[in-house]
């Protein structure tokens, strides 16, 4: 679901539906939390295909280790998730910046 633009956008239209659900003092912090400011979901996100980079996929290693590692890094990015301490730290900050292709971690 994440790999596609229709895909994020029905991921964007639950966290909207979950969040007006909510008691109207409560919808602020859902907000905040399922669309932080830094990664906005809605505007300003790094589509799948830019967050892989131009991945050459050595036919000897699973392709279905490959596209799991981009999807556990790309769900990671899109949440605002993971990284309280030592590689996860590294690999979180690495994540948010504009350049990092999960090619690089392969």
């Amino acid at each position: 679901m994440i790999r596609t633009a229709d895909g994020m956008k029905k991921i964007i239209d639950n966290f909207e539906d979950y969040i007006n659900s909510l008691p109207e003092s409560q919808r602020e912090d859902a907000e905040k939390f399922f669309f932080p400011e830094n990664i906005d979901i809605r505007k300003n996100h790094r589509t799948y295909m830019q967050f892989a980079g131009a991945i050459e996929i050595d036919y000897l290693r699973d392709i279905n280790q490959c596209t799991s590692l981009i999807d556990k890094y790309y769900f990671v990015y899109l949440m605002n998730i993971g990284g309280q301490s030592g590689v996860k730290a590294f690999l979180r900050y690495q994540i948010y910046n504009t350049d990092f292709e999960v090619k690089n971690l392969t």
